[in-house]
């Protein structure tokens, strides 16, 4: 009866130490991926403050072509005018 005790004891505890091996190898895994999605999502971050600088410096330099266009024409249909 003892015998067949240990048995048992030692397959459960055998299911045990292979089930918590595979756990932690899919919590590994896991922690991996999301390292790599955390990288990713910082990439995107940097590169989205970057477009907006971008988007900035456009949008101020046809803001200056625009002002240097309307006092062109202006002084242009001035001209005309004369």
């Amino acid at each position: 009866m003892q015998y067949k005790m240990n048995r048992i004891v030692a397959q459960c505890r055998q299911k045990c130490e292979s089930m918590q091996e595979k756990f932690t190898e899919k919590l590994e895994q896991m922690h991996a991926a999301y390292q790599k999605m955390a990288k990713r999502c910082q990439m995107m971050e940097q590169e989205i403050e970057s477009l907006s600088k971008d988007k900035q410096e456009l949008q101020e330099k046809f803001s200056e072509k625009a002002r240097s266009v309307y006092i062109l024409s202006k002084a242009f249909n001035y001209f005309i005018s004369l």
